[in-house]
């Protein structure tokens, strides 16, 4: 079953347009989209160590803009079955809200959606660039 249709299962259809839309984007993301490359060279140097051993290189997987709720960088620890998803806002204000769509929403269903593709550990990070 494709992540989409697991969206779909858990959430609806609404939910699942709304999922499929994230991962779009388009030109609304390009003004953060730097921010994001030099976060995520960031947080490579700091995995750096881990993937240069022999026994860790092939635990790690990351991703840009990955198919989640909290899609802007992922992380995932393949032999420990643990992921950390980080949004990424470089908005003077950010608002946590709770509503369909909101940031806080997107972070609870980002748990629930691991937790039923059996990931043992999820993290989720907003980072803010202000």
């Amino acid at each position: 079953m494709t992540l989409t249709k697991q969206v779909n299962n858990l959430f609806g259809s609404d939910v699942e347009k709304y999922f499929i839309n994230k991962q779009t984007g388009g030109n609304s993301n390009q003004k953060g989209s730097r921010y994001e490359d030099f976060f995520s060279v960031m947080q490579l140097a700091q995995l750096f160590q881990l993937l240069t051993h022999d026994d860790d290189k092939d635990d790690i997987d990351i991703y840009a803009q990955a198919e989640a709720f909290v899609d802007d960088l992922l992380i995932k620890f393949q032999k420990h079955n643990i992921q950390h998803h980080f949004q990424l806002k470089t908005s003077a204000t950010v608002s946590w809200g709770n509503a369909p769509k909101s940031i806080g929403d997107d972070f609870y269903k980002q748990k629930i959606l691991n937790d039923k593709l059996g990931i043992d550990k999820t993290r989720t990070f907003l980072v803010c660039s202000n």
